[in-house]
């Protein structure tokens, strides 16, 4: 039996396509993308952090933002390739929905040096 996940794919990365695992990531390049804002008629400009050897890029909010910033000890965007982090799967509550989301955090000193 098929998964939702997987008949309706994303074109951003989402906490269902780690599959369970913590991949460490090179951060490639981050570029600034439209998608369709909360009310879903508007256009919002957001930065995408696309990864070494991998296609779909991390959408960023503001929680993940300001965690990368912290790991890249910059709020400098174009800091930002070349920094290794760590994927993980998590929830968040937003009003009363709870989500299946994406968080970061920095990558130890040995996965760094094995990073993709």
């Amino acid at each position: 039996m098929p998964n939702i996940n997987d008949v309706f794919p994303s074109r951003f990365l989402k906490a269902h396509d780690l599959k369970g695992h913590t991949p460490t990531v090179t951060i490639d390049r981050v570029a600034f993308e439209q998608v369709r804002g909360r009310t879903r008629t508007t256009l919002e400009t957001v930065p995408v952090v696309y990864f070494r050897g991998h296609t779909k890029g991390l959408l960023l909010k503001k929680t993940n933002a300001r965690a990368l910033a912290q790991i890249a000890k910059s709020a400098m965007t174009e800091a930002w390739p070349g920094v290794s982090v760590t994927l993980y799967a998590t929830t968040a509550t937003f009003g009363t929905d709870t989500y299946d989301v994406i968080r970061l955090k920095a990558a130890s000193v040995n996965q760094k040096q094995g990073a993709a």
